[in-house]
């Protein structure tokens, strides 16, 4: 007789399911982990992805709108762009009444609005590719007529408008006050930015290299580089790339676009508290260190990974003592010294006096600057 034959059973693992939800500083929950997806809170709302659409939770951690959106954007001045499912967008109020116009995310007293636009994915995301910009106020009301081809956010009570389209990628720009009244310009070039908090504005001259004007409209600042940061602490990181003779390296002007640091470094952040993270290539490997205004090391090159400081301490990589191909994270002081010991997977950057951390057992959970763990285990 044959041997009655018999199946061997098939080995499955279960797949591990990701849900997110939102926790207060203490560790409670504000939203159970029941989204395959969370985004911020901004106006009292954050978004939240129920399998393949979003919409928003309250405060309270109640639903607000029901997910029913591809993609969404988070509210700013009452108003949240938000794609259909059809692909088309449109924007809504805070309990998901579709509200007239399109409204961009802005800041300010002002609300960016676009008419007789064709609105879609762009290379750089959803943005108008027709159509004349202008401005609400806080009702909806047209306060500043769409004439423009661009227009910026309001801030520090302006915003930069282009005027015309010269072709070559050059147009005429201002800046306008929240009247409408131009009170900068028009002015030739191929960019602009809006003013930073150290009252400079930067935009790119007909020769496409980066210039900075006060909030009089004077050119305080001219440069050479197709690569410039904004000013922080009175330095703006540059890049001597090849359009400008160099090697692509970074350095730093100072306020009267001089340069006071000297490019070497492969990559840097901005200044805060009078340092600034720097990427150095040394003999043995690049490794992150800090600089002072002067660009003189008060903190060795000797990290893998260094985000800029938040406050007195920031989060660091160095590389892992008994797996030298991996990296394990910690905390330092701005002397150097460690704050929180490295033992982490991953570190975000601090944000609020916490950081949210990674295991490797794949566990998360949220870290404060002294080493207590606020939050712990959410797979």
């Amino acid at each position: 007789m044959a041997k009655k034959k018999t199946s061997a059973k098939k080995k499955t693992s279960a797949k591990k399911v990701l849900r997110y939800g939102v926790i207060r500083m203490d560790g409670t929950w504000l939203v159970e982990p029941a989204y395959e997806a969370v985004g911020n809170f901004s106006e009292g709302r954050v978004p939240v992805k129920k399998g393949d659409l979003w919409g928003f939770v309250d405060e309270g951690g109640e639903v607000a709108i029901k997910p029913a959106y591809r993609f969404v954007y988070p509210f700013v001045s009452g108003g949240a762009l938000v794609q259909k499912t059809d692909a088309t967008w449109t924007s809504i109020g805070l309990d998901g009444e579709e509200l007239p116009g399109w409204r961009a995310h802005t800041r300010g007293g002002r609300i960016r609005t676009c008419i007789d636009g064709t609105y879609g994915e762009g290379t750089w995301g959803p943005g108008w590719s027709t159509g004349r910009q202008g401005f609400l106020d806080r009702e909806g009301n047209e306060v500043i007529e769409a004439k423009y081809i661009q227009a910026s956010d309001f801030i520090q009570g302006m915003a930069w408008v282009q005027l015309t389209d010269m072709g070559w990628g050059k147009g005429e720009y201002g800046f306008i006050d929240e009247d409408g009244e131009m009170v900068i310009g028009p002015f030739v070039g191929s960019e602009v930015k809006a003013f930073s908090p150290e009252g400079l504005a930067r935009f790119r001259n007909d020769s496409g290299f980066w210039c900075f004007m006060n909030r009089e409209g004077e050119v305080v600042v001219e440069t050479e580089y197709t690569d410039v940061s904004p000013y922080y602490e009175g330095r703006a990181m540059f890049a001597a790339n090849e359009a400008s003779g160099g090697t692509n390296l970074k350095g730093y002007l100072d306020e009267r676009g001089e340069v006071v640091v000297e490019p070497r470094f492969e990559m840097a952040s901005k200044f805060d508290g009078g340092m600034a993270a720097v990427y150095l290539c040394t003999e043995i490997s690049p490794t992150w260190g800090f600089i002072d205004r002067d660009g003189a090391l008060v903190i060795e090159n000797q990290y893998m990974d260094a985000w800029p400081f938040s406050g007195d301490v920031t989060t660091v990589s160095v590389r892992h003592p008994e797996y030298g191909s991996s990296r394990i994270w910690g905390m330092i002081h701005r002397s150097g010294q460690w704050a929180v010991e490295p033992q982490f997977e991953f570190l975000k950057p601090i944000r609020e006096g916490a950081s949210r951390f990674r295991r490797d057992d794949g566990s998360c959970g949220l870290v404060d600057t002294e080493g207590k763990i606020l939050a712990q285990g959410y797979k």
